[in-house]
């Protein structure tokens, strides 16, 4: 059985999914009405985790490799594990990265001018039939955004503001064109994942993509409000 949640298809079936759901619904709470899922059980269930890759051109934070991985929070561990999940994780997707269209060189975002310099193979141009329009991509940068009561071409939009727009937990009082009506920097990475990074536009969570975990979505979240990122890159 499977549910359509902002735009995206998920396996609302899958019995190892079941554990995580209460969470989820605490993280949501009564935002999940405004950023229009029709189930915060059906559209949160959270999948196994896969092997990836670093995209060409991405660099880690500096000092990343060196960190304790079992250090806390407060030491930069979750930074560093969200700027890898950025960087490298596929989430069985079509090959594209978080960081494939936020790019540390570019604010965290993609100009025309970064798009201009990028190898015909690079995952932003991936062929997955009716995810892009690749003339508008190439010539203007803009990425085809498709979730629930929105089907237009955008810019892509950079992290550095998201500091100061959201609170430690990644609650935000509004992205803009970051999500919409999403307020919550999790369901905002899902909805990314399930847009962006899916293998066709049937968005089969399970088939085409898979969300991130509970601890992957924390990791993001560090990751995205980091001073790192605050500051910005060009």
């Amino acid at each position: 059985m499977y549910a359509t949640v902002a735009g995206i298809v998920i396996d609302v079936t899958t019995e190892k999914n079941i554990e995580t759901l209460h969470r989820i619904a605490m993280l949501l709470g009564q935002r999940a009405v405004r950023i229009g899922l029709v189930s915060v059980t059906a559209a949160l269930l959270l999948a196994s985790c896969s092997a990836s890759k670093v995209d060409r051109g991405q660099q880690l934070f500096t000092g990343c490799q060196k960190l304790n991985l079992e250090a806390t929070r407060e030491t930069g561990s979750f930074v560093c594990k969200g700027d890898k999940l950025i960087a490298a994780a596929l989430f069985d997707g079509n090959g594209r990265t978080c960081g494939t269209c936020h790019r540390p060189g570019d604010n965290f975002g993609l100009g025309i001018r970064t798009v201009k310099k990028l190898p015909p193979h690079d995952p932003l141009f991936v062929n997955v039939p009716g995810l892009e329009d690749s003339r508008r991509l190439r010539s203007d940068a803009l990425i085809h955004v498709k979730t629930a009561g929105i089907d237009e071409f955008r810019t892509t939009p950079k992290l550095i503001h998201l500091q100061r727009q959201c609170d430690e937990e990644g609650r935000c009082d509004a992205l803009g064109q970051l999500g919409d009506r999403v307020t919550d920097l999790c369901a905002f990475a899902m909805e990314a994942i399930g847009n962006h990074l899916t293998k066709s536009v049937k968005r089969r969570q399970g088939a085409d993509f898979r969300l991130p975990t509970e601890e992957e979505c924390d990791q993001l979240i560090a990751y995205m409000l980091s001073d790192r990122v605050a500051k910005g890159t060009r």
